[in-house]
C-alpha cells in the first residue's frame, strides 16, 4: 500500500480546503478538530458496516462502506501529520500482509478492537502517546483488510477516486 502518497495527499487536498475556505486554526485546534473528525467518521464506519448491530438484517452496501474506511484512513494520515508523526504510519507491505492474514474477529471480539481502537486514538491525543496511535493505526488497518475483507487494491482505488473528486 502506497501509505507515503496517501499520506502526501491527504495533507495537501487538506491545505487546499483550508485555503478555498480561507479557515485559518491555531495548531492546537486544528488538530482537536481532526480528531474529533476522525472519531466521528469512525463511528459512521462502524455503523455502516453493521458489524456492531446484531439486529440489523438489511443489506451492507460494500461502496458505501469502503468510501467510510478510507474517509477515517485519510484523517488518521492528517493526524500524523499535524502531529509529526509521518513515520509512524508508514508500514511495509509486508506488514500490511499480515494484517490483511490476522484471524477475523469474532462477534465477541469484535466490540473490543472497536473500543481499542478508540481508545489507543484518544490515548495519542491525551497523553500524545505515540505507540497507542500506532496500535490504533494498525488495529484500524487489520479492521479494513481482515475484518471487512477490503483488499489493498481497493482501499487504494478509492483513495485514489476520492482525491481526485475533491480536485475536480
Amino acid at each position: 500500500m502506497e501509505i507515503d502518497k496517501m499520506l502526501r495527499h491527504s495533507v495537501t487536498l487538506f491545505r487546499q480546503n483550508e485555503a478555498k475556505d480561507n479557515l485559518k486554526f491555531l495548531p492546537q485546534v486544528r488538530l482537536q478538530n481532526t480528531y474529533v473528525n476522525l472519531d466521528i467518521r469512525l463511528s459512521k464506519m462502524a455503523n455502516e458496516s453493521q458489524r456492531f448491530n446484531y439486529h440489523s438484517r438489511s443489506k451492507i452496501n460494500r461502496n458505501h462502506l469502503l468510501f467510510s474506511y478510507v474517509d477515517v484512513l485519510k484523517r488518521y494520515l492528517l493526524i500524523a501529520n499535524l502531529k509529526n508523526w509521518n513515520q509512524l504510519v508508514l508500514i511495509s507491505d509486508d506488514e500490511i500482509d499480515a494484517l490483511s492474514h490476522k484471524k477475523q474477529a469474532s462477534l465477541d471480539d469484535i466490540n473490543k478492537l472497536y473500543l481499542a481502537i478508540k481508545n489507543m486514538l484518544f490515548n495519542s491525543y491525551f497523553d500524545r502517546r505515540q505507540n497507542d496511535f500506532i496500535y490504533s493505526w494498525k488495529l484500524f488497518l487489520k479492521f479494513g483488510l481482515s475484518d471487512l475483507k477490503f483488499s489493498v487494491q481497493e482501499i487504494e482505488q478509492e483513495f485514489n477516486n476520492q482525491v481526485t473528486q475533491k480536485i475536480n
